[in-house]
Formats: C-alpha cells, sequence, structure tokens
C-alpha cells in the first residue's frame, strides 16, 4: 500500500497504522456531491462486514482549516467508520487519481486488492466477492435510513 500522509480530526498527526484489518479507503471531500451519495452504502458496508475485521477510513482531501467542517460533516451524517484530513492531499498522489471519490481495499498483509474510481456501492458484486474472499460471508446488518 503507497504511504500518506494525514491527520486526524483533532489535528493530531495520523499514525498509518491499519492494524492487520481488511480496510477500505475511501478519499473524498465534503464539497463532492458523489461523496455525499456513497456515504451510506460505506455505512452499511462497515455495518455488515465490520464484525468480520473489516475498516472503512474515509481519508477528506478538504482545505486546511475545514477540520470543524469535517467533524461536523461526519455528525451530520451519522459516519461510523474512521475519518483523517489529508489537507496536502497527499493520497490522491499515493494512489494516482485525481479523482473523489476514489477507493480501494487494502488486505490485511497491506496489498491494494482492489481499486475503484467514482461512489462506492454497498452491493457491487466484485467488492462483495472480494470481501467474501478476505473476510468470509457478511454478518447480518441492520437496513441504514437517511
Amino acid at each position: 500500500m503507497p504511504q500518506f500522509e494525514a491527520v486526524t480530526l483533532a489535528g493530531g498527526r495520523w499514525s498509518g497504522d491499519l492494524e492487520g484489518n481488511v480496510t477500505l479507503i475511501n478519499i473524498w471531500a465534503t464539497w463532492c456531491t458523489p461523496c455525499r451519495y456513497e456515504i451510506p452504502d460505506l455505512i452499511e458496508l462497515k455495518s455488515a462486514w465490520g464484525p468480520k475485521g473489516f475498516e472503512v477510513l474515509g481519508v477528506s482531501v478538504d482545505n486546511a482549516g475545514t477540520a470543524p467542517q469535517i467533524q461536523e460533516f461526519v455528525r451530520n451524517f451519522e459516519i461510523n467508520y474512521a475519518v483523517i484530513h489529508d489537507p496536502g492531499m497527499t493520497t490522491l498522489d499515493a494512489f494516482n487519481t485525481t479523482v473523489v471519490p476514489t477507493t480501494v481495499l487494502v488486505d490485511r498483509d497491506g496489498n491494494v486488492r482492489w481499486y475503484h474510481i467514482g461512489p462506492v456501492s454497498s452491493d457491487d458484486p466484485e467488492l462483495i466477492d472480494l470481501l467474501t474472499e478476505l473476510l468470509g460471508p457478511a454478518s447480518p446488518s441492520t437496513t441504514v435510513s437517511f
């Protein structure tokens, strides 16, 4: 997995440790309309697969100084996964993209196993097959409504 720099929404340095989980890294921004549309799907994926050792990591590429707005956004959308802030946009370079949202799935060994440009869907067959391969069947989830 490429290295990148980010900070927590509280302003501390993000360690970059994915702790051996299968992690979906979602590069997004608060001003990005497609990013807003995919959030319920990301919440659903985290709810369904989280008990199996799955994490979602939202990486906001909003401008520097916008952490309070990102925190409010996270609260308003009731995001159930970790969100960090990359105002330097190093993630875009690290994952060789200029598009938000861009999402990658990283396995327990830190290998990128899936790369997707555009909004993620919780019922994407390719993603579900790969998650099942890496984690086993999903846990029953509750429906998320907005």
